[in-house]
């Protein structure tokens, strides 16, 4: 039989693999599939099965490895690139050093590259809509590669070495200069436009409910994340820049504490 990264040659509820793993697998190439617009009925015809059996292979499992690898090519990526993409989703969101965000927010077009990086931009999308030329952009590349951001590949490549779900440091160089300069920007704007929303709630929770609302936010973010990765491949002439601004924490509006009786100790 065999192997991929400990898969065994059928992937489905009746081995020993997971069944997390197996659904996030799946998810991942789902995720591809739908990158690249490719549709069932084209899987169907790859795989020389109907439509309906392929649904059942999505929605059921029991994909065998050769069924797989073919899918992963249609959809240009291998399985190791999908076990690679299921671990780094699953993983903690990752973080910058102090150091790394300082270098990065010291220099507005590294800053800006690494925005790009960091949410897929390919390298020569970056340079047809940005003023970079070869030169200057390389020199910013070796920088980011200095900074263990991407690796640089043969072939003007690079691979990013951190993922999109980035958390930044709280305190932290980039946080205090999106504050500073991004958020003012932002939020300036009326949100009437059909595609803007503004929403503001504000409640009294209890820890355990201030948890639920932080995966909630979490979750947000992954769904968001996957619907620019289903976006990924259409033209950037089809695509706008957007921006989704995600934020919790303990708080009450200090023009409403002046009227409290006594003040509330804050959650630990």
């Amino acid at each position: 039989m065999r192997s991929v990264a400990g898969f065994d040659s059928t992937v489905s509820c009746g081995n020993t693999f997971l069944v997390s793993q197996r659904i996030g697998l799946l998810h991942e190439l789902k995720l591809a599939l739908r990158a690249r617009r490719i549709r069932y009925r084209e899987v169907a015809r790859e795989l020389r099965l109907s439509e309906a059996s392929v649904k059942r292979l999505f929605s059921r499992g029991g994909f065998t490895l050769e069924r797989l690898e073919r899918c992963a090519e249609l959809a240009d990526v291998t399985l190791a690139d999908l076990m690679e993409r299921m671990q780094r989703r699953a993983g903690e969101p990752a973080r910058l050093t102090r150091a790394q965000e300082q270098e990065i927010v010291r220099d507005p077009k590294l800053f800006l590259l690494t925005w790009l990086l960091v949410n897929h931009w390919s390298l020569a999308a970056v340079a047809s809509t940005f003023r970079f030329d070869d030169a200057e952009l390389q020199r910013l590349l070796i920088r980011l590669d200095r900074l263990r951001i991407i690796e640089l590949q043969p072939g003007n490549r690079s691979r990013l070495l951190v993922n999109n779900n980035l958390a930044w440091l709280p305190g932290g160089p980039i946080l205090r200069h999106v504050q500073r300069s991004l958020l003012p920007e932002y939020l300036q704007a009326d949100f009437g436009h059909r595609y803007a929303e503004f929403r503001l709630l504000g409640t009294t929770l209890s820890e355990g409910a201030m948890l639920r609302v932080q995966k909630l936010l979490l979750n947000c973010q992954r769904d968001c994340l996957e619907i620019a990765a289903a976006d990924a491949r259409l033209p950037q002439t089809q695509r706008y820049g957007a921006a989704l601004l995600l934020a919790f924490r303990p708080w009450q509006y200090s023009g409403f504490s002046r009227y409290l009786r006594k003040t509330p100790k804050p959650p630990p």
